[in-house]
């Protein structure tokens, strides 16, 4: 196996370094309570030489994500409390076979999209 070249190495520094960024932006997002993300923007793009803007995007759809995760998480368990099942293996075969079937009827699944479309478009016209 041949050496690494001088690219080779830069590049990888380069990806490490901001991996690095990334992970520590996403540590500081979750800590960071939400009447402060546009004064935490606006500090971090002094010091990151990064648009105030796409500092507060990326806080903003980090927390979104873990949100959504969280939310998906809570889906999932109660799906299974429901259910009975014991071990998340019962859950994913569960999920699985609903998925499988859904790909097997694809009228179906268009049918449960746009019902689930139709309500969301309920919801939001009565707030």
């Amino acid at each position: 196996m041949s050496e690494p070249s001088k690219l080779d190495i830069a590049a990888t520094a380069a990806v490490n370094l901001q991996r690095g960024s990334w992970h520590a932006l996403v540590d500081m997002a979750v800590l960071l309570p939400e009447e402060r993300i546009d004064g935490a923007a606006t500090e971090l793009s002094k010091h990151m030489r990064q648009g105030k803007d796409s500092l507060k995007r990326k806080i903003n759809a980090i927390l979104y994500c873990r949100q959504l995760g969280h939310s998906v998480r809570q889906d999932m368990a109660s799906v299974a409390k429901i259910l009975g099942f014991v071990t998340s293996e019962q859950l994913w075969d569960f999920m699985h076979s609903i998925l499988g079937d859904l790909v097997r009827h694809p009228e179906a699944l268009k049918q449960l999209a746009g019902q689930v479309r139709d309500e969301k478009k309920s919801a939001n016209s009565g707030r």
